[in-house]
């Protein structure tokens, strides 16, 4: 089933001062664990164009997400399909079987919690300033989220991996 997400960043951010914040907010941690992704497109490019196609590996679980742009005011909102697999290997088989490519790929080091319906993340990618990342259900709820932890959304940005290892100059992939 798809579902949409609504969400944006906040760049740079002092990790231990803002583990504290969201931890003083109530929320409950749910996962720390090192990520690995590989994105897909056809050789044309038609998947990347409005959205992604992503192959992700973490500690406890593989699974293949599909994004489709919906709206990239104020925040970035998505509409986003998601099923686990069993191997990386065996789905990245099937991807690759159906015509799809590996475009580029990504890791980092993630820290998610969860206060009612709204996410918490801490990325780490290599290279790169931590930052924070808040998903909600509604944009209201969003700022909100930001609002809580003292950020304002004219400090967000509404950008994906790509985008932000390209602004720190780091163009490689996994």
């Amino acid at each position: 089933m798809a579902e949409n997400e609504i969400e944006a960043k906040v760049l740079d951010v002092d990790r231990k001062e803002l583990e504290q914040k969201i931890e003083d907010l109530g929320a409950e941690k749910i996962f720390e664990s090192h990520i690995e992704s590989e994105f897909f497109d056809f050789p044309d490019g038609r998947i990347e164009e409005k959205g992604l196609l992503r192959l992700r590996e973490r500690e406890d679980k593989t699974f293949i997400t599909r994004k489709k742009e919906i709206s990239y005011e104020e925040a970035k909102e998505m509409e986003e399909i998601e099923f686990d697999v069993g191997s990386r290997e065996e789905a990245r088989k099937f991807l690759e079987s159906l015509g799809l490519e590996k475009v580029h790929g990504s890791q980092k080091n993630r820290v998610k919690w969860v206060k009612d319906d709204t996410e918490f993340v801490i990325d780490k990618i290599p290279k790169i300033p931590p930052m924070l990342e808040i998903e909600a259900p509604t944009k209201k709820e969003l700022r909100e989220g930001f609002e809580e932890l003292g950020f304002s959304m004219d400090e967000t940005v509404n950008w994906g991996a790509k985008k932000i290892r390209e602004k720190h100059g780091e163009l490689e992939d996994i």
